[in-house]
């Protein structure tokens, strides 16, 4: 389980997914949480289908991306290509939040769930922040047509928001890291320094060593 940020409503992962679950209208489509795999890894965070009945795989991650990352979202996308309409109703009813698919299709987008999956699996990326390796990741793979994204998820007056990240964002938020290092360093100095004034300094009568004879 991640550490809580002080400035976050999240204490977990697990919080984060319960809120997008919550609220579908965020990623528009149905919400099928912790949908079992054949994996190692074992569990998709959240597959999704939109009202076109196209697969979408939104991986989370409650604070940080890192350097296996993109490795993980390539494992995913292979193993969902292969799937079938069936297979997802399948899925839907095994995961640890089992729904009926047809029937939570219907009630949300007013029409019946089709027969045939639409278009190409997608894959989203959620995270609070991203690290730059996984950025040139996934621009290069849109840039070859593959059909995946990153969101950052951002805090705003009690709700959550989702945001298209690029790397001109991920430079912006490398200078924001720096500023604040700075300033963490900084404030340590000063308490050092406090310390070290309000501490008297007392001192202490050299003596040399006796001389043996």
């Amino acid at each position: 389980m991640s550490r809580r940020r002080d400035d976050s409503m999240f204490a977990s992962e697990l919080q984060l997914e319960d809120y997008l679950a919550a609220h579908p209208e965020l990623l528009n489509f149905v919400i099928v949480r912790q949908a079992p795999t054949t994996l190692r890894n074992g569990w998709l965070d959240v597959l999704g289908i939109d009202e076109h009945a196209t697969l979408d795989n939104a991986e989370l991650k409650y604070l940080s991306t890192c350097g296996s990352t993109m490795g993980q979202l390539l494992d995913y996308a292979h193993w969902m290509q292969p799937l079938t309409m069936n297979d997802i109703v399948d899925l839907a009813a095994q995961g640890e939040h089992p729904i009926d698919l047809p029937a939570v299709f219907e009630e949300r987008f007013g029409k019946p769930l089709p027969k045939q999956l639409g278009g190409r699996p997608r894959t989203t990326l959620i995270a609070r922040r991203f690290d730059r390796r996984t950025i040139h990741g996934i621009e290069y793979l849109q840039r070859e047509g593959l059909p995946i994204r990153a969101l950052q998820w951002v805090e705003s007056a009690g709700s959550v928001q989702l945001r298209p990240f690029s790397i001109t964002d991920q430079e912006q938020q490398e200078l924001q890291d720096q500023r604040e290092l700075l300033e963490r360093r900084s404030e340590r100095a000063k308490r050092t320094a406090a310390k070290r004034e309000e501490t008297p300094w007392t001192p202490t009568r050299f003596q040399s060593p006796r001389r043996r004879l």
